[in-house]
């Protein structure tokens, strides 16, 4: 879940920006991402809007979520465009003459609170003894229990 919103007014790519996981993450019974983990988002583009009601976009990507044990590598990524301003120009043309051409779309953004769903980056192997993963060999030939968790 975001926690702070991200805006073209002001984001730009490379920015990161701080999500929370907004439910545990079990395997086999075991915690393994608890609520409230801390997790790291980075923009990867952002168009901040424009006159003539051009509408802002901005895409954004998971990057991986803080665990005791190191980062757990993510995947996802979201879009989102603000609403074009093409009626509102329209209107402004209107009232306002060749003014009028100087409103701005919206910009886009990803709200506080809003759900950004993420995936494990890779396959890896998790070691319910350790309760830690470890990343997944070529052959995954162990003696120990493992659970698998498989991206889909």
């Amino acid at each position: 879940m975001v926690v702070n919103e991200v805006s073209t007014k002001v984001a730009r790519a490379g920015d990161r920006f701080v999500l929370r996981v907004d439910e545990d993450l079990e395997i086999g019974g075991i915690k393994i991402v608890p609520v409230g983990a801390k997790a790291w988002g980075e923009v990867l583009g952002a168009e901040e809007s424009g006159a003539v009601g051009k509408a802002g976009k901005l895409t954004a990507r998971l990057l991986y979520v803080d665990l005791p044990d190191g980062r757990l590598p993510l995947r996802g990524e979201q879009a989102d465009s603000g609403p074009g301003g093409t009626g509102a120009t329209v209107l402004a043309v209107v009232g306002l003459g060749v003014f009028g051409l100087f409103t701005r779309g919206t910009n886009a953004k990803l709200k506080a609170g809003q759900i950004f769903n993420g995936y494990v980056a890779e396959d890896m192997i998790f070691d319910p003894v350790a309760h830690n993963f470890l990343n997944m060999p070529a052959a995954a030939a162990t003696d120990a229990p493992v659970a698998t968790v498989v991206n889909k």
